[in-house]
């Protein structure tokens, strides 16, 4: 009994002290997330964040799939778009995934809180939470999990053992937090990373990142390579930007508006469908960029680079490059947020005209198929896409609806780079929709640049 309040009261479970970055594995994010999973919440039931451990969530508390807690984050997902990082944000504003009392009053409301939960809301969710963690002895379950979640943290704190990312963030601002900042793996999380952070009424801010873990070794402990070092960057660095960026939200919506009708169905696939959304994730990737091309090697600073304009944030190259500008007068710049002005020019010199940011993008000159043997009800086709300048060789974006065709060949790509064909076997008599790069992710050219979303009609 001493033992599981021991366990259930701490902020955290199978952390380790290390120089720069406490690392944890959160009983509050645990909790929320196994409610909103239970919901059928599909950003924590990725298929990337299937474990053993996920397995072992689904079982314990597969009995309690229609509890009031779980109907209440259905509802609040359906009529308030509650997911993504309004889940982590509530958990990490409450104490403990026990007594789930309120660090700061819900109706100050936080400074760093979520605007789709309502103070009334919150705490009626929070009620059904109590009712949820009584109902499904989730001490006993946080008891069972303890050796698993002092073994789940090891992968994260390696790789922050071989690389100072503390000293670079704090380096680059000028400052450190006031509180001491610390690091969550997120174990139903899967792909998802959530850069959360809470201020307090005295103004002190924690910085509480979450990492999803999408990846596991043998016995089904996340594993965290190298280019995970991005995503620490990008996580802390919202705690740093947020703040300096809402003063100039207003100002800067016309311009995010102006690439509104091309591109939002790219940010929102990325759960960015909100304006101030893409303006901390505009800042936020230009910092990271810059800090993982002066610190790491020039093929994964590329690589980030891709992923931030495929998430459509073209202008990211631009930003990065004005914050050398930054490096160079740091006796004029002490701390970051004495250039913000600097940079926030530069994003509207930047993205005047959407025109010329697009223009980088590689066009698709032609989509051509290539029909082949007929077999029963089905038959082979052969796509061919032409584009206008060499591509990456590595990438693939290609999609097709409606499902039920299947890869004969995969996608190979021409000498040139500047083809790629795949062959399929499709059902006859079938009106598929074809597409490249639907939600942005996919194919880039050799400059870096992602074809911009395309579609066209295809009938077998």
């Amino acid at each position: 009994m001493t033992l599981t309040v021991v366990i259930v009261t701490s902020l955290a479970l199978g952390h380790f002290q290390r120089a720069e970055f406490d690392v944890r594995v959160d009983p509050r994010i645990e909790l929320l997330t196994t409610v909103f999973r239970l919901a059928g919440a599909g950003e924590y039931r990725m298929q990337s964040g299937e474990s053993a451990y996920s397995k072992r969530v689904d079982t314990y508390f597969a009995k309690f799939k229609d509890h009031a807690a779980v109907k209440a984050a259905q509802r609040l997902r359906e009529e308030y778009g509650v997911s993504f990082d309004a889940v982590p944000t509530l958990a990490v504003h409450l104490t403990d995934a026990i007594s789930l009392g309120e660090r700061i009053p819900f109706d100050m409301p936080p400074p760093r809180w979520d605007k789709r939960w309502s103070p009334d809301a919150a705490r009626a969710f929070v009620n059904d939470l109590k009712a949820f963690v009584k109902d499904t002895d989730y001490a006993k379950f946080l008891a069972q999990e303890k050796p698993y979640y002092a073994k789940a943290t090891a992968g994260m704190v390696d790789l922050l053992k071989r690389y100072p990312v503390g000293k670079w963030i704090t380096d680059f601002y000028g400052y450190k937090p006031t509180r001491e900042p610390f690091v969550i793996v997120g174990l139903l999380c899967g792909g998802g990373n959530y850069g959360m952070s809470v201020r307090f009424p005295d103004g002190s801010l924690e910085m509480s990142p979450v990492f999803g873990a999408d990846d596991f070794d043998k016995d089904g402990v996340p594993r965290f390579g190298d280019g995970a070092l991005s995503t620490v960057v990008h996580e802390f660095s919202h705690g740093y930007v947020n703040t300096l960026v809402d003063p100039y939200a207003d100002r800067l919506k016309p311009t995010v508006a102006k690439y509104w009708p091309r591109m939002q169905s790219v940010f929102a696939a990325n759960a960015y469908g909100e304006t101030n959304a893409v303006l901390y994730e505009t800042f936020v990737r230009a910092v990271e960029s810059h800090v993982v091309e002066k610190h790491m090697s020039p093929p994964m600073a590329f690589d980030v680079l891709v992923g931030q304009r495929s998430t459509g944030f073209l202008w990211t190259s631009d930003l990065s490059a004005k914050l050398n500008a930054y490096d160079a007068n740091r006796s004029q710049y002490k701390r970051f947020d004495q250039f913000m002005p600097t940079l926030v020019h530069e994003f509207e010199r930047v993205t005047h005209d959407p025109e010329t940011l697009y223009a980088r993008c590689p066009k698709v000159l032609a989509v051509e198929p290539t029909w082949g043997p007929e077999e029963g009800d089905t038959k082979t086709v052969t796509i061919k896409t032409t584009f206008d300048q060499p591509m990456l060789r590595d990438r693939r974006g290609f999609s097709m609806e409606p499902s039920g065709w299947e890869v004969v060949k995969k996608t190979e790509f021409a000498a040139d780079g500047k083809s790629m064909q795949l062959t399929l076997k499709v059902k006859k008599g079938t009106d598929y929709i074809v597409a490249i790069n639907r939600f942005g992710r996919g194919v880039a050219s050799e400059a870096g640049y992602p074809v911009l979303p395309w579609s066209g009609k295809l009938r077998s």
